[in-house]
């Protein structure tokens, strides 16, 4: 990692003078310092060409805020954006200057921003947790602030920072450890003093004795007593760990102090010197359960998921029922999406060890598996255990019920999980979600913003120019930034003819590179980048001057505040008129039936793929519809199953790989069909979007895309839905389905609608 940032450096220094690149080393060294007058007249004695580029625009912006020139320290920080909209340092420092400015919902964006693209870098997490404290993220706030004293873990304001949020959630023993640890650290923290002698006076108060003293005494008495006491047991620490050192050094196949030294250096925070001297006792003692348990754990807290796994498997094979291996792997298999494993170890741990904890997880587990009957009979069996745990199951159990179809039980718990954390963003997503699936969308959209917080494994991306708030757009150039699938990329396209309408100079669409050369011929007077929705934004750096710019999926907030104003359009994508040509070509030479596209697999284990999915045999009463030839539009590896379906069903299917690898292939082999039927997935937003009959099998509670009731979408005018009856009644679908592609095979009808 340190090698990393030193290539990184050098190699950022080409084509500028050693003189310059030792300047601004020497500025950084001040400011960090907090000598801001010194890197200052560094900084003004620059040459100017010098003095325009990203790092030192920068470092002028950190003078300048350090001197409480906020507008100035503002200018530079977007100048510096200006040249390297990805520049994180430009974003931490914007988002420091508007977090003092109290403007918290856009510090935090910075701040985000900064933290998801240096994920080594614990001074972003350490502040990104401040900002999600400031408006109430207490979930990502926690996330940051774990992550701020896992890789600076000898910063104490860091630890008091983590030690407020545990209080926060109610987690009140950890909050006294983090205070404690930030004093041990430094005695002089005033922060962390009076937070821990709230706590003391706080839970003293709970207690069933009273106190001899006043409880003011008591309590500056109990503080006092902690910094002291807590100085000591540093002093104490650290003499211990030279100590285990030593004897390390001399004797390393000495198994009780090779994990002793590790705990201590775990206790300093000191990780991966604790994993290397696990590394070096485990040559010593392969068979040793206690170091791989110990090394797996701490690995863990180092995000490395994969040699944590290791380690705690191996723990398991031997001893199955070890809470402290089964916690952790559940917890890893959960952050890389494989909910039914995570089920597995999370269940055994609640069995072996049952605490409150191991409960909420396994029953919040349940949900992001799907199976929200059994998560809402473990929350109710948490809140007759754990009434105080109340607050911390409201987002879980409202979810569920949501995909109940409870939704009027799931609004009150998601209304006070609001209520008592406003901007979380989870909370918000989700109940964003819920109001765009009953079609309540101004409403819907207002929470829908709260998105781009809600997952720390993705980053966000910003640009420099001002956001669109609805300004009107004569003779300015406007950029749509690219966010989120496929298909929801080509859903909001279906605005752009309404930002059109507001008569722009120009409309820039930034798309994925998959999609963009459809939506370059579909919109022939925008121009479209095609991406991989990196952070990178060199392309930024060839177009004319950009005077806003707005996430794609914002559109909607401005334009479809009701279901009354979704246009009944005729399509919006153009496919390429020769391709769609050939396909019909190539579709004669199958058969003489009717052609129709299939597709039976829709999203991730993330996005629900299992009530949104089916095998391609469950089909069966669909492809035995007499005179209809039958084509795949399934993404992925579909070979083999097509393949055992033909022999099962004895049913024809044909499937043209590299017209679903080519998104542009893709749309002129459904403008050649003469009917899609799909699950929900991008296939629909590509037949919908080129205006192609499309018959859509939905689960009873589908994404909010495609609402919640009717037979239409109201995306989609070609849309025909066909929606589970009961929760997970896929034959109900097929069979209705079934009927109306016989009776419609029967006509003489071109359309089936």
């Amino acid at each position: 990692m340190i090698l990393d940032r030193i290539l990184k450096t050098i190699f950022s220094s080409r084509g500028r003078s050693e003189k310059a690149l030792s300047a601004l080393d020497e500025a950084r060294r001040l400011i960090n310092l907090r000598q801001t007058e010194e890197a200052g007249r560094i900084l003004d004695a620059l040459p100017e060409s010098e003095r325009a580029s990203a790092q030192a625009l920068n470092l002028l912006g950190e003078v300048a805020f350090y001197r409480r020139e906020d507008e100035r320290a503002e200018e530079y920080f977007r100048a510096a954006l200006a040249k390297e909209p990805e520049n994180i340092e430009a974003h931490y420092g914007i988002s420091k200057l508007l977090f003092e400015r109290e403007r918290f919902q856009d510090a935090v964006l910075h701040a985000h921003y900064a933290q998801t693209h240096d994920k080594a870098n614990g001074h972003y997490a350490a502040h990104a947790a401040l900002c999600f404290m400031a408006v109430s993220d207490l979930s990502q706030a926690y996330w940051s602030a774990q992550r701020a004293v896992s890789l600076e873990p000898m910063v104490a304001r860091y630890w008091n920072d983590q030690a407020i949020i545990y209080r926060m959630i109610g987690r009140l023993d950890d909050a006294e450890r983090g205070f404690r640890h930030a004093l041990a650290l430094d005695p002089d923290l005033t922060q962390a003093s009076e937070n821990l002698a709230s706590l003391l006076s706080e839970r003293a108060c709970d207690s069933t004795t009273a106190p001899q003293q006043s409880e003011e005494a008591h309590t500056a008495a109990t503080a006092s007593a902690a910094v002291n006491s807590d100085s000591s047991q540093e002093q104490q620490l650290r003499q211990k760990t030279e100590d285990a050192e030593r004897l390390f050094a001399e004797s390393p196949e000495d198994l009780d102090n090779a994990l002793g030294l590790a705990r201590l250096r775990e206790q300093l925070g000191e990780l991966q010197e604790a994993i290397d001297v696990l590394s070096v006792a485990l040559i010593h003692h392969p068979d040793s359960l206690d170091i791989r348990k110990l090394r797996g754990r701490l690995y863990k807290r180092l995000s490395h998921p994969r040699k944590a796994v290791i380690d705690l498997l191996k723990v398991l094979k031997r001893l199955p029922d070890d809470p402290e291996a089964l916690f952790p792997l559940a917890e890893i298999y959960s952050n890389d999406g494989k909910f039914e494993e995570a089920i597995k170890y999370s269940r055994r741990c609640v069995d072996v060890r049952g605490l409150v904890e191991d409960k909420i997880t396994l029953a919040n587990l349940f949900v992001s598996a799907c199976r929200y009957e059994e998560a809402i009979a473990l929350y109710e069996r948490i809140l007759e255990e754990h009434p105080e745990a109340k607050t911390q199951i409201d987002l879980g159990y409202g979810v569920s019920l949501s995909f109940l179809g409870k939704f009027k039980e799931a609004e009150s718990y998601l209304d006070r999980a609001v209520q008592f954390m406003p901007y979380n963003s989870d909370v918000r997503f989700v109940r964003s979600s819920n109001n765009l699936l009953l079609g309540n969308y101004a409403a819907g959209w207002e929470d829908y913003h709260y998105r781009v917080y809600a997952d720390q494994r993705s980053s966000i991306r910003l640009l420099p120019m001002p956001l669109w708030e609805g300004q009107p757009l004569e003779g300015k150039r406007i950029l749509l930034l690219a966010e989120q699938g496929l298909g929801d990329q080509v859903m909001f396209a279906s605005i752009v003819p309404d930002l059109l309408a507001k008569a722009p100079q120009q409309v820039v669409i930034e798309a994925h590179e998959r999609i963009a050369k459809t939506l370059e011929r579909s919109f022939p007077t925008c121009v479209v980048i095609p991406s991989k929705q990196s952070s990178r934004f060199d392309w930024l750096k060839e177009l004319p001057d950009i005077d806003y710019y707005l996430p794609i999926a914002e559109l909607p907030r401005f334009f479809r505040p009701s279901a009354g104003s979704f246009p009944r359009h005729q399509g919006f994508l153009v496919a390429d008129p020769a391709r769609v040509a050939y396909w019909k070509d190539r579709l004669a030479s199958t058969g003489t039936g009717r052609k129709i596209g299939i597709s039976w697999r829709g999203g991730t284990e993330r996005t629900r793929q299992v009530v949104r999915s089916m095998k391609l045999q469950d089909l069966a009463t669909i492809l035995h519809t007499p005179g209809l030839d039958f084509v795949n539009l399934q993404y992925g590896k579909v070979e083999a199953e097509i393949r055992e379906a033909q022999g099962a069903l004895g049913v024809p299917i044909v499937s043209w790989p590299e017209a679903i690898e080519d998104l542009d292939e893709f749309a002129a082999l459904i403008s050649a069909l003469d009917l899609v039927i799909t699950v929900c997935n991008t296939t629909v937003h590509y037949a919908g979007g080129l205006n192609r009959p499309v018959w859509v099998m939905t689960p009873k509670i589908p994404g909010w895309r495609y609402g919640l009731a009717g037979h239409g979408m109201d995306w989609y005018p070609s849309a025909r839905m066909f929606r589970q009856p009961a929760l997970g009644d896929w034959e109900s679908v097929l069979n209705e389905v079934a009927s109306a592609l016989e009776a419609w095979s029967r006509s003489d009808e071109h359309s089936p609608r």
